[in-house]
């Protein structure tokens, strides 16, 4: 009998989170709105407390709503938070995890370059200029080039107007730093000017509106990449240096 009356709290609350979300979707809520108080909800929903604080405890741990002690649960603006749990324990579940992720990579930056090329702002290019100028100065720093070479790329997703395709980009933002990371310590593999080149040849592509030549560049670019990541995948010796 408990385990029924469990089951039937979480079927309701599952319910009642739904409809919530709903809410947001048809702009009852937005973000930053509070929700109505825990008793409101229960009313509304002819639900118990408990029904209802399981609703906003499931929608806090999808990152909708954001709960804090003392005060209104509020909601969120679209963010990533679900995909980067998501992320940071699937590649953690399979050697080939950190290949994956870059395929990943590969195939959503792609996309998000040659839209880039079509809806860049002049500020946007201005600082995607700048960036590329930021990585040539910083080639044989690595913590310049590290640091800059997030930015460029981020830059470019922004600039895609593409907000889920942002999203994805910040939800495995994590495992795009480690791999330009340990990318960037396999000394036997890199050639820096060449790199240096492609990200050259990316921005000015983008920059002159070119979405075609930019998505070539870009996949030339992780073809650069993917074989540094396979060698790492193959020879866990390979991250001594990193840790």
């Amino acid at each position: 009998m408990v385990a029924a009356r469990i089951s039937d709290r979480r079927r309701l609350s599952s319910i009642v989170a739904q409809e919530i979300t709903k809410w947001i979707i048809n702009g009852t809520l937005k973000a930053g709105d509070a929700l109505p108080p825990e008793a409101e909800i229960c009313r509304q929903f002819n639900v118990s407390k408990p029904t209802a604080r399981e609703a906003i405890d499931n929608l806090s741990v999808m990152g909708i709503v954001k709960v804090q002690q003392g005060k209104q649960t509020t909601v969120n603006p679209l963010n990533s938070l679900v995909l980067e749990d998501f992320f940071r324990y699937a590649v953690q579940t399979y050697p080939e995890g950190l290949y994956d992720i870059v395929e990943l990579r590969r195939g959503l930056e792609t996309e998000a370059a040659a839209l880039a090329a079509e809806r860049i702002t002049d500020d946007e290019a201005q600082l995607l200029k700048a960036l590329t100028e930021r990585l040539r100065a910083g080639l044989y720093s690595p913590a310049e080039w590290l640091s800059t070479d997030y930015e460029f790329h981020a830059a470019i997703v922004r600039a895609s107007k593409n907000k889920l395709i942002l999203q994805t980009f910040n939800g495995i933002s994590e495992h795009v730093r480690y791999v330009q990371r340990v990318c960037h310590m396999q000394r036997d593999m890199r050639v820096p000017d060449y790199n240096m080149r492609l990200h050259e040849k990316i921005a000015e592509a983008i920059i002159a509106g070119d979405p075609g030549r930019t998505r070539t560049l870009m996949f030339e670019h992780f073809g650069y990449v993917l074989p540094f990541v396979a060698a790492i995948v193959n020879d866990k010796s390979r991250l001594s240096e990193i840790f």
